[in-house]
C-alpha cells in the first residue's frame, strides 16, 4: 500500500530547499520499513499537514530530577491538519509522524511493543522513559504493529482528508 503524504514545511533559515527534499525521503525510508506501508513524504506549500523544523527544541521537562529536552511534538491520532514540530532529525520526524498517525511510546499502556531491552532503538522510545536504562532517542526501528497502527488511523481519517480537499477547491 502505497501512502503518498504532502506536508507545508517549515524552516525558518535553519535548512534549505536541498536539505527539506533529502530529509524528507529519509523520514519515508524510515517509516517505509515493514511489508505493506510504502509512504513517500513531499512538500506541498497547500498541506494541511505541517512541519515546523524552525526550533533546535520544543520543550523541556524534569524526569527524575533530570532535564529532559523535548526534540518534537505532535497529537496522537491526527495525521490530516496539524503542525508537528521537529528538530530536524528524521528520526525525530519520523517519530513525531508516527504519533500523528496514532502510534504511542513503547512505555505508553496502549503501546503494542514492550518496553524491554529488545526495543531500546524502536523509533517510538524517547528519553521520557520512565524506565532509567530504557531512555534513549534516535531509534529508527519500526515493528509491523506500529505499522499496522499507522495504515489503520489512516485509513480512519481518509474521508476527513476527501472532505477537506473538496473544501480547498471550492
Amino acid at each position: 500500500m502505497l501512502k503518498k503524504g504532502a506536508v507545508f514545511v517549515q524552516t525558518g533559515d535553519k535548512f534549505d530547499n536541498n536539505y527539506v527534499k533529502n530529509h524528507l525521503q529519509e523520514v519515508s525510508n524510515i517509516l517505509s520499513q515493514n511489508e505493506g506501508f510504502s509512504v513517500s513524504v513531499i512538500e506541498d506549500k497547500n498541506a494541511s499537514f505541517g512541519l515546523n523544523m524552525s526550533k533546535d527544541f520544543s520543550g523541556a521537562s524534569i524526569v527524575d530530577g533530570q532535564i529532559t529536552v523535548t526534540a518534537g511534538k505532535a497529537t496522537l491520532g491526527n495525521p490530516i491538519d496539524q503542525t508537528v514540530s521537529s528538530n530536524g532529525n528524521a528520526s525525530n520526524t519520523a517519530h513525531e509522524f508516527a504519533h500523528a498517525a496514532g502510534v504511542p511510546h513503547i512505555f505508553d499502556e496502549n503501546s503494542k511493543v514492550t518496553n524491554t531491552p529488545d526495543n531500546i532503538n524502536n523509533m517510538m522510545n524517547s528519553n521520557e522513559n520512565d524506565i532509567p536504562n530504557m531512555r534513549s532517542s534516535g531509534g529508527t526501528e519500526v515493528k509491523q504493529g506500529q505499522t499496522d497502527t499507522m495504515i489503520n488511523t489512516i485509513n480512519a481519517s481518509q474521508s476527513r482528508l476527501n472532505s477537506l480537499e473538496e473544501q480547498k477547491k471550492q
